[in-house]
C-alpha cells in the first residue's frame, strides 16, 4: 500500500461483499457552503466511512486529529448517518497510543438533538 487511494481500493472491495449498495466517494450535503465528500457511505444502513493514513505522531498531533473531529462534528449532523467508522491504518505500527484513541473516539453522541455513534478502528496493532 502506497497511499490512501490503495487503500480505498482494497477496502472497498471487501467492503462491497457485505454491501452491495457502497457508494464510493459520495457526496455530501453543503454546509455553510462548502461541500465535502465521505470515501464510503452504505446508505440504506446509514454508515458512513471515512479512511485515514497514519504518518507519525507529529502528523497525528497537527492534523489528522482536528480533520477526525471535524468530520465527527460534521458526518454526524447528517441524518443519513447513524454510525461513522474512521479506519486509520497505521502500516508501520508507530501510533503510541492506538487502543487508547480507539477507546476515547468510540462512543455515541449527539449534535444538535441528532444521535450517533462513533466507531474508530487502528490496525495493524501490536
Amino acid at each position: 500500500m502506497n497511499d490512501e487511494f490503495d487503500l480505498q481500493d482494497l477496502l472497498r472491495a471487501f467492503l462491497r461483499m457485505e454491501f452491495p449498495d457502497l457508494i464510493h466517494e459520495d457526496p455530501l450535503p453543503k454546509v455553510a457552503s462548502s461541500s465535502g465528500r465521505i470515501d464510503f457511505a452504505v446508505r440504506g444502513k446509514k454508515i458512513y466511512i471515512e479512511l485515514k493514513v497514519f504518518k507519525s505522531e507529529s502528523h497525528w498531533n497537527s492534523t489528522m486529529s482536528k480533520d477526525i473531529a471535524s468530520k465527527i462534528e460534521r458526518y454526524g449532523r447528517s441524518h443519513e448517518c447513524d454510525l461513522l467508522i474512521f479506519f486509520i491504518y497505521d502500516p508501520k505500527q508507530a501510533m503510541r497510543e492506538a487502543a487508547s484513541i480507539e477507546k476515547d473516539l468510540t462512543n455515541e453522541r449527539t449534535i444538535d438533538d441528532k444521535a450517533f455513534r462513533t466507531r474508530v478502528v487502528v490496525a495493524p496493532q501490536h
